[in-house]
């Protein structure tokens, strides 16, 4: 059978424009930078977790930030990237995924995340007073077990230990 060249030529165009398309639906800010080829050389976009992105005021300007799962090329660490605004030419803060952060480098341990909406912290699993964040966190969890916050303190990320 033959197809009229008019469909033929509809699907030509349909899988030349799908070819075109990020592999990832990403904001455009965010797109923009795991496109780089700074980052493309040495991280994938990791997909273990769903949502493998979050959008969040990280540093409390005002202003989306952005914090990414990714992988390590070529060890396969895992862990995130965070870009903030208020660092707008910065590579991103690597938390894991082949930098060490927290006596580690493989971030396997989480299986769950969420963007932390309030500024206040309540106490955590230590005597550790809870810290002031300058904006939103990052709740980094461990189901059922642990968890903790990546917050921004003005200078860089920290971590705050919330449960055991």
């Amino acid at each position: 059978m033959k197809l009229p060249s008019w469909i033929a030529l509809g699907c030509l165009v349909t899988f030349a424009s799908a070819a075109e398309e990020p592999l990832w639906n990403l904001p455009s800010d965010l797109a923009g930078k795991t496109e780089k080829a700074s980052f493309r050389r040495g991280y994938a976009v990791g997909t273990w977790i769903n949502p493998f992105y979050l959008r969040g005021d990280f540093d409390g300007d005002g202003k989306p930030d952005y914090a990414l799962l990714v992988e390590s090329q070529p060890d396969h660490k895992k862990g995130l990237v965070i870009w903030l605004s208020a660092l707008p030419n910065s590579k991103g803060i690597f938390i894991g995924a082949g930098t060490k952060f927290q006596e580690t480098d493989d971030w396997t341990f989480f299986d769950a995340w969420q963007v932390h909406t309030s500024k206040v912290v309540r106490q955590g699993a230590s005597e550790e007073k809870p810290p002031h964040p300058r904006g939103e966190s990052i709740l980094i969890e461990k189901s059922e077990s642990a968890s903790g916050l990546l917050y921004w303190d003005g200078r860089r990320i920290r971590w705050y230990q919330q449960a055991d």
